[in-house]
């Protein structure tokens, strides 16, 4: 081998670790700046489902107590129970007709009704969806039942004026069987006064979270994951439907089993979204926004989103792949450098996915929110 082909080898050589050690510098350059921006955009996003979960919730708490007060300020609610007074009769119909509105004007709102203190915990007043294909209607007097040995109706009925009580989620029953389809759902019920202070009964919202569970699954982009979870890592919300509500279902399906160290920091005052690693060992990045829904149970909105891309695709994820930035001395070189920066940033945008989580606590609670 001649001198110039020793430098011809040389000088290539030379030229290649340069780019290699160029590539590297600019890869790392590109990851301390987009990674912490990609988790801040998460967190981001995770806020905004984790709020128009609560909008829901805070909006049937304020519902529920403006008729209680409504009633006892009008005066109406000491006759709705004498069911002999046509002016009782009156009062009733009008009420309804105020629900029906309601339930029309709110999707989420399944069912809302009256219940009398006396006669056993009677019903009242009851509008819901039960019509034909789901049509709102009032429940005829013949049709209204007792519910004094309800659990709601237990902790409704001794709560202070201006106290709201709140449910966890669940599914829906029916005569102590999960309906089928699932319906989750949330009750909201304060207490009714008379004008004179005495106790009358409770007024109380049914919430089918269908529809705002739908918009958060929606929120899910290519390579994305939305949950909705509760305190005790209970799946409400999976992309998987045969995982939600195993807690209720007999076979319990939790976040801890995915991501074993999520649920410490969920435990943690702290939370400043990071990347962790899953059950596998594969890398993703989380932000997490903790809220009680209407100061009642405690939730948690989570959000994932994986870390690097797999096979040279990159799949909304928060770094870029390195398999798109592989330098060809054959087909040009650097060239791809803008090419691919520009790449990478729009699959960044357009790639946030969603995992939320939400409930109530039968064991210790992930949360420390106030």
């Amino acid at each position: 081998m001649n001198l110039s082909t020793r430098l011809t080898i040389a000088m290539v050589a030379l030229v290649l670790v340069t780019i290699a050690v160029t590539e590297a510098l600019t890869y790392g350059n590109l990851l301390s700046i987009a990674v912490p921006r990609s988790l801040e955009r998460l967190g981001g996003h995770v806020q905004l489902l984790a709020t128009e979960l609560e909008a829901v919730v805070r909006g049937a708490r304020a519902d529920v107590l403006a008729f209680a007060v409504d009633e006892m300020v009008d005066g109406g609610s000491g006759d709705i129970t004498d069911r002999s007074s046509i002016f009782a009769a009156v009062e009733r119909r009008r009420l309804a007709s105020r629900f029906s509105a309601e339930l029309t004007a709110k999707p989420w709102y399944d069912d809302l009704r009256i219940i009398g203190i006396a006669d056993g915990g009677r019903k009242i007043v009851r509008v819901n969806r039960s019509g034909v294909g789901g049509a709102i209607r009032a429940v005829s007097d013949a049709e209204l039942q007792r519910d004094s040995d309800r659990d709601y109706f237990e902790k409704t009925i001794t709560l202070a004026a201006g106290d709201v009580y709140i449910s966890p989620v669940e599914l829906r029953q029916n005569q102590g069987a999960v309906e089928v389809p699932h319906v989750p759902i949330m009750r909201v019920a304060a207490p009714m006064f008379a004008p004179d202070g005495r106790r009358l009964g409770i007024v109380i919202a049914n919430l089918d979270l269908r529809p705002v569970f739908d918009r958060i699954r929606g929120a899910a982009r290519q390579g994305s994951h939305i949950y909705v979870v509760n305190d005790s890592g209970d799946y409400l919300l999976h992309s998987d439907p045969d995982r939600e509500f195993g807690f209720q279902l007999g076979s319990p399906a939790r976040l801890q089993d995915e991501y074993p160290g999520l649920m410490e920091m969920l435990r943690s005052d702290d939370t400043t979204p990071r990347v962790i690693d899953d059950r596998s060992g594969e890398r993703i990045g989380v932000a997490w926004q903790k809220l009680r829904l209407g100061g009642g149970p405690r939730v948690a909105a989570i959000e994932t989103l994986p870390y690097a891309a797999r096979r040279g695709k990159i799949w909304g994820t928060l770094a870029p792949s390195r398999h798109r930035r592989v330098w060809c001395p054959v087909e040009g070189g650097l060239h791809r450098h803008c090419k691919a920066a520009a790449s990478w940033d729009r699959s960044l945008r357009a790639g946030c996915c969603s995992h939320i989580g939400l409930g109530t606590g039968s064991t210790r609670s992930f949360f420390n929110a106030p």
